[in-house]
């Protein structure tokens, strides 16, 4: 641990949330942004002050949009749309998920295309079960499939690698990556955690992998 000694960890929010997860900081807006998958709100900190947007179902994921203040949501039966206070679909998974499905992590790419996990919903009695998946162009495909807990996704910054985290694997697993087509092959694992379970991830400017 002695590598992590220059960095200074503090409390941002003190709050009990019911399923935290999916921290993001937006440069543009100076907003660091959050789920509660559980609560069912999307939280943020904006200009010092504290506020939520509540999601009709468990929400995976808040990925800031491109254009605007909103966020594309991850949510049970769909991707959405959330801007000036207005849900609008643009991924049904009502024919995608399982009943006992919800969505986990997801992130997008640099080229804008969705990448997102399927989960089982929590007290559901199921075992662990999912895909990954790729909305790309209004197409939904399966990007790694039988996955677990499908969570944290980085790739590195030559765009030639992708990172994936599945919780019930206990593990992170590499493989290679062409961005011109978000295709993904030659998986492995990169590195396996025995008593822990490999939750959200994200990457730094070098390369190096943080994860929960």
């Amino acid at each position: 641990m002695s590598g992590l000694s220059r960095y200074n960890v503090e409390v941002v929010d003190s709050m009990r949330y019911a399923l935290g997860e999916g921290p993001y900081y937006d440069p543009r807006f100076k907003r660091l942004s959050w789920v509660d998958i559980i609560g069912q709100k999307v939280w943020f900190i904006k200009d010092g002050k504290k506020e939520c947007i509540d999601a009709p179902q468990p929400v995976g994921a808040a990925i800031p949009l491109a254009d605007s203040e909103g966020f594309a949501l991850a949510l049970k039966d769909g991707i959405y749309t959330y801007e000036n206070g207005k849900l609008s679909l643009m991924a049904d998974l009502k024919d995608i998920y399982k009943d006992y499905w919800r969505s986990n992590d997801a992130k997008a790419d640099a080229k804008g295309r969705i990448w997102f996990g399927a989960s089982v919903i929590d007290g559901a009695e199921h075992e662990a079960e999912g895909n990954l998946y790729l909305f790309d162009n209004g197409k939904i495909g399966i990007k790694v499939e039988g996955t677990k807990i499908a969570n944290g996704m980085a790739w590195s910054f030559d765009k030639k690698k992708f990172f994936f985290s599945d919780s019930f694997e206990h593990a992170v697993f590499v493989f290679d990556y062409d961005e011109e087509s978000g295709s993904i092959n030659k998986r492995r694992e990169l590195f396996h955690v025995d008593e822990n379970i490999s939750d959200g991830l994200t990457i730094d400017s070098a390369d190096n992998l943080w994860v929960a």
